[in-house]
């Protein structure tokens, strides 16, 4: 990874959102970084990502709504 890469980061990755969240703020490290978040299972517990996130690919209309709802 270099700094001014497009990082696509898959959600949930079974190792925990303490895990999961590091994981971000590592990337979130290199300067420029853009992160995409793929999210499987949208859960209450990733809003704060997304709100970090600078773009976010989700895989049903219902997960598509409840972010904007939320977010």
């Amino acid at each position: 990874m270099e700094m001014g890469d497009v990082v696509f980061v898959q959600l949930p990755t079974e190792n925990g959102y303490h895990y999961e969240q590091r994981l971000i703020n590592k990337i979130r490290g290199y300067h420029n970084t853009k992160i995409v978040l793929v999210l499987h299972e949208v859960q209450t517990a990733y809003l704060n990502m997304c709100k970090d996130a600078d773009a976010i690919v989700v895989c049903t209309k219902k997960d598509a709504k409840f972010l904007r709802e939320k977010l």
